[in-house]
């Protein structure tokens, strides 16, 4: 099977999204596991790249709970979620 972002590595990006890829690239193995069903679960226009910006800079283990919210869903919600968490 072939995922998206496999596919989407081949295409060219603009710097400024470069820090968020390395970023996911660093997960854990148990959050890359989430971010591989987030993956598999949508197209590449039906979740918020939103979500992963959100992510950085959160601690590895703080990530978890995140991305198993995200799973089957846009990753708005989380990601504003993510948002209003960092601001307390």
């Amino acid at each position: 099977m072939m995922y998206w972002w496999k596919t989407a590595l081949r295409k060219d990006y603009k710097l400024e999204g470069l820090g968020t890829v390395l970023s996911v690239a660093a997960y854990s193995q148990e959050n890359w596991a989430a971010v591989e069903r987030i993956f598999e679960s949508h197209s590449q226009e039906s979740f918020a790249l939103n979500l992963f910006r959100q992510l950085q800079g959160v601690q590895d283990k703080s990530r978890t709970p995140y991305l198993i919210k995200a799973v089957g869903t846009s990753g708005l919600k989380v990601a504003t979620e993510i948002a209003k968490d960092k601001r307390k």
